[in-house]
């Protein structure tokens, strides 16, 4: 009897470490090939005071200048309310300065966007404090000499999630006379906005869901360990890049207010090393027929848009009609059961990888 236990615990610990196991060699699988994708540094802005790069956007007022900022500030460090600004062209980096955004507190910037009215967002919109209410600061593009913006110039918006949820995002955009919010979900996002119109400073305003994306790229089980860190829009707000862990989706859609995830979807595979390049920030040039890119290891990247590849065509009719069928059949037995594994899965990814 005793040795008819053991033999059914030595089984019972061999299939436990088994999944780990198998989950390993799938990734490593993944690993491997992203390792000869690109792209490769162009520079580096470790010496401009950058930590940790964690948004980016060009310029409304001069040719190949950009912005970027820091995210959250460890114990002892001093608060990053500031902005950096920098020039990019075929001579690499110059003209780099600082400007200080008075009267904000950085909790967690993870983002930087800017409205039809070239007004900077700057989105405290991370969750490093767990929390239920986020900030976005709206201030003017700082003019070539300006050092400061005070607080005065500031208008602060304070936005929850419905049903007060606690969510963790880094991307975030303008478009369709709103602020689009895409949470950092492994293996998913989900969108929310803001339209301008419901906007009340000095209120809590809530988010409005829009929809939720899945990723496309390579297996389920490595999907599991991607997750989106920044967004941009293109100047006629018809294309969405996206950027996450593994790569950039780009999402093309044919007017404006409709749904971005509805469209053609197209994708560039990055080299996937969180250590070395952990992508965190996009933005399009200002001809928009190149994308950069910066790492939280403060290298700086540029790639052409002709290089994405298509992987997916626009939504039919039915495809939308199955879809919906799906969600209003998520109190299915068989959603249930297969949310419950989906859950298993990412806990199991999580506490291996993470």
């Amino acid at each position: 009897m005793f040795k008819k236990k053991t033999k059914i615990f030595l089984i019972i610990i061999f299939l436990l470490m088994s999944v780990p196991f198998y989950y390993y060699i799938q990734i490593r699988k993944v690993v491997l090939d992203h390792r000869a994708k690109g792209p490769n540094p162009i520079a580096n802005f470790l010496d401009m005071e950058i930590k940790e790069s964690s948004g980016l956007l060009k310029s409304s007022l001069e040719e190949d200048y950009f912005w970027t900022h820091g995210d959250s500030v460890g114990n002892g460090e001093i608060p990053k309310t500031y902005l950096n600004g920098f020039r990019y062209n075929e001579k690499g980096i110059s003209d780099d300065r600082i400007v200080y955004i008075d009267g904000t507190i950085n909790i967690d910037w993870e983002a930087i966007a800017k409205d039809d009215n070239n007004n900077f967002l700057v989105g405290d919109i991370g969750n490093t404090v767990l929390k239920k209410r986020y900030t976005i600061y709206r201030i003017k593009e700082p003019l070539k000499e300006q050092k400061t913006v005070l607080a005065n110039d500031i208008d602060i918006i304070v936005f929850q999630y419905p049903n007060e949820k606690e969510l963790n995002s880094e991307a975030m955009f303008y478009a369709d006379k709103g602020i689009y919010v895409l949470t950092k979900e492994y293996g998913k996002t989900n969108m929310y906005r803001l339209l301008d119109r419901n906007i009340e400073l000095r209120k809590i305003n809530e988010m409005e869901y829009v929809g939720e994306f899945k990723f496309l790229d390579g297996k389920k089980i490595t999907q599991l360990l991607d997750a989106v860190t920044g967004a941009d829009i293109s100047s006629d707000e018809l294309t969405m890049i996206m950027t996450t862990y593994m790569g950039i989706y780009m999402f093309k859609r044919d007017e404006q207010k409709t749904d971005f995830f509805d469209g053609e979807i197209y994708y560039l595979p990055l080299e996937w090393n969180v250590k070395y390049n952990q992508y965190e920030a996009l933005t399009f040039t200002n001809d928009e027929k190149n994308i950069m890119l910066t790492s939280e290891q403060g290298y700086l990247y540029k790639v052409d848009v002709n290089n994405f590849k298509k992987i997916r065509n626009s939504l039919s009719k039915e495809v939308k009609e199955s879809i919906e069928e799906e969600k209003s059949s998520k109190k299915s037995l068989k959603y249930i059961i297969r949310s419950k594994f989906y859950n298993l899965q990412y806990y199991i990814m999580d506490l291996i990888f993470r």
